[in-house]
Parts: C-alpha cells; sequence; structure tokens
C-alpha cells in the first residue's frame, strides 16, 4: 500500500509563517521596533556597555548577528548538494548546447526528459534557501531596529575618531548612515571569514565521509 503523505506539514507551515513575519516588519515601523526591543532585552545588557563604547558595541553584535546567521545558513544550506548541482547544471548545459549545434534530436529529446528530475533539485535547492533567507532576515531587520534605537537613544557621545577624521557623527550620513557604515565594516570581514572556515570544514568533513 503506497504510503500518503500528511495533510498538514508543521515544517512548511512555520516557514510561511515566518516568511509572512518577515515581510510584516519590514513594512510595519511599529512591530519591527517592538521586536527591536525584544532583542535589546537580551543584547543591551550583553554588548551595550552602557552605551559608552559604542564601536565596541556595533563590533560585538556584528559578530553576534554573524554567528547566529552562519549558524542559520549551514543548518538548511547543504553546499556539497548546491556544488553537486551546480556542476551536474553546468554539464547538462554543455550537452544540450552541443546537441543543439549539431542537431542532434535524438539527444536533445532525452535531455528534455529528464528536465523534470532537474527541476525537482533545483526546488530543493531552492526551498533550502528560502529557508534560510526567512529566518536570516527575520533576525537581521529585528536586530538592526534595536541597533538603530541603541545609536539614536542610548549612546551618550555620537562621535567617533576615524583615521581621516577626529570627530565624526555616527547620525551623519555619506551614502549611507554612519553607524551602518561602522557596523559594515567590523562585521563583514568577520563574516566573510567564518563563512568560509565553516564551508571549508562542510567539505572537508564529507570528503573524509567520501574517503572512509
Amino acid at each position: 500500500m503506497a504510503e500518503t503523505k500528511p495533510l498538514f506539514n508543521f515544517s512548511q507551515f512555520f516557514l510561511i509563517f515566518m516568511v509572512m513575519l518577515t515581510i510584516m516588519i519590514f513594512i510595519d515601523p511599529e512591530m519591527r521596533n517592538g521586536f527591536g526591543m525584544l532583542v535589546g532585552l537580551v543584547l543591551y545588557p550583553v554588548v551595550g556597555f552602557g552605551g559608552k563604547f559604542p564601536v565596541l558595541s556595533l563590533f560585538f553584535v556584528g559578530i553576534l548577528l554573524t554567528l547566529f546567521t552562519t549558524l542559520i545558513r549551514e543548518k538548511y544550506m547543504d553546499w556539497v548538494k548546491m556544488a553537486r548541482f551546480q556542476k551536474y547544471m553546468e554539464a547538462y548545459n554543455k550537452a544540450f548546447r552541443e546537441a543543439f549545434r549539431s542537431n542532434n534530436t535524438s539527444k536533445m529529446k532525452k535531455l528534455q526528459e529528464i528536465q523534470p528530475k532537474i527541476m525537482e533539485m533545483n526546488y530543493e535547492n531552492m526551498k533550502g534557501q528560502l529557508k534560510m533567507m526567512a529566518f536570516t532576515m527575520f533576525f537581521i531587520i529585528v536586530t538592526f531596529a534595536w541597533v538603530s534605537f541603541f545609536v539614536y537613544e542610548e549612546i551618550a557621545d555620537k562621535y567617533i575618531s576615524v583615521p581621516w577624521a577626529y570627530n565624526v557623527s555616527l547620525l551623519d550620513a555619506t551614502v549611507l548612515p554612519h553607524w551602518i557604515l561602522l557596523y559594515s565594516l567590523l562585521a563583514i570581514p568577520f563574516s566573510t571569514v567564518f563563512g568560509r572556515i565553516i564551508k571549508h570544514y562542510r567539505f572537508k568533513k564529507f570528503l573524509a565521509k567520501a574517503g572512509a
């Protein structure tokens, strides 16, 4: 007797809920600020430093957010499967182009017959990416909502020194507000390095398992 899939899938329901919630907090300032205040209840005692050291606060917020979002990506993204799918698609596209140039209709027909399998593989990859984006975007938005409140309301001295200027206001803007530029300057390098370390560990573990 064939198995029947349950009509109610909690995982899919939760994913839809997170996507809708993320969209709502993105477009609703009051909801966004409310969630930001909840995040602040955790972050302010840990990295707020009483508003006295804004550079350190932004640096540690960037580290914590990077660690959290990277771990979420690692949970929902199978980098080995994604790399395998990319190689599969490269080989498929190459074979299809060659068949088209040589007008090999038999080969083109066979390649077209496996397109449903390719679409299924692509759907599995996209599902993992959607889960990852729903969770990471939610936490990024609410964390930035609190950081914005922290910068404008909690920091006592809103001026910092940089190599090219003695006093730079965090509230001023050069393309983007300076506090966002400072956060990016501090967080992006750490995020890049940490992400590569995790990915290297994942591939190394896979190769060791394959070799065994």
